[in-house]
């Protein structure tokens, strides 16, 4: 529905603000707001969620505009020719998300069999240093083979990352705190996520001043890459002294 109600050149905007709402809905306000209705009365947070769908069906509904693609003249050639084409113009986005969902479980089985081999502390820096190259593949990825060979990479080492990082706080943390202490981690790894977003926003319009807007949409990879790898190099003695 967005490019029918958003000019086209204003996407990246109208998706960076659906992104942040829907971030700070999903990852901040929603569990938080979740748990206190579930203590008011345990029903309480099913009815909240099927009032907002509510709502936001008749938001969309009052939305102005034909929602709806227009005909286009086709060969004839029947439904299954039409139903190949949509595939063919899905295929390669959904092999990159699927090619970051078997990184994912490959990092899930390659944790305990690593830690075997190297350290935590090592594993810990490894995985969080890997994050820099794989934006900066991001960037100059020259096409989607290389974008799905760097989710597999991003989500490998995002899962040895976690296993790694929960695991410590659960075996040093006392059981009366660990709540406290895992609910303001997320604060800081989730609630930070919509400032990246806009952080990014910014970052694209300041370059798209000099640039063109096609190199100016990379720029936010590139200064992850190079902020990952600076953030890598000043943690690295730390990460390698905590998580052992």
């Amino acid at each position: 529905m967005l490019p029918a109600i958003v000019p086209a050149k204003d996407l990246e905007r109208a998706n960076g603000i659906l992104g942040s709402i829907e971030t700070v809905g999903n990852e901040m306000a929603g569990p938080a707001v979740g748990a206190i209705l579930i203590a008011l009365f345990l029903p309480a947070p099913f009815l909240a969620i099927a009032l907002a769908l509510l709502c936001a069906a008749i938001l969309a509904a009052s939305l102005p505009g034909a929602f709806t693609p227009a005909r286009r003249k086709t060969s004839g050639a029947g439904w299954r020719s039409e139903v190949m084409e949509c595939a063919s113009g899905a295929t390669t986005y959904g092999l990159i998300l699927a090619f970051g969902a078997v990184g994912g479980v490959c990092g899930g089985v390659l944790v305990a069999p690593l830690l075997k081999v190297v350290s935590k502390g090592n594993a810990a820096r490894w995985m969080g240093a890997t994050t820099a190259p794989v934006f900066l593949l991001f960037a100059v990825a020259p096409g989607p083979v290389t974008v799905a060979a760097a989710m597999f990479v991003f989500s490998l080492s995002g899962v040895i990352w976690d296993a790694v990082s929960v695991s410590y706080r659960q075996r040093v943390v006392p059981d009366e705190i660990r709540g406290r202490v895992n609910s303001v981690y997320r604060l800081f790894a989730w609630g930070t996520m919509p400032l990246g977003l806009l952080a990014s926003g910014a970052v694209v319009n300041i370059a798209s001043i000099s640039l063109d807007r096609s190199v100016a949409l990379v720029v936010p990879f590139l200064v992850a890459a190079f902020g990952i790898l600076a953030l890598s190099v000043i943690t690295w003695r730390p990460i390698g002294r905590g998580f052992q």
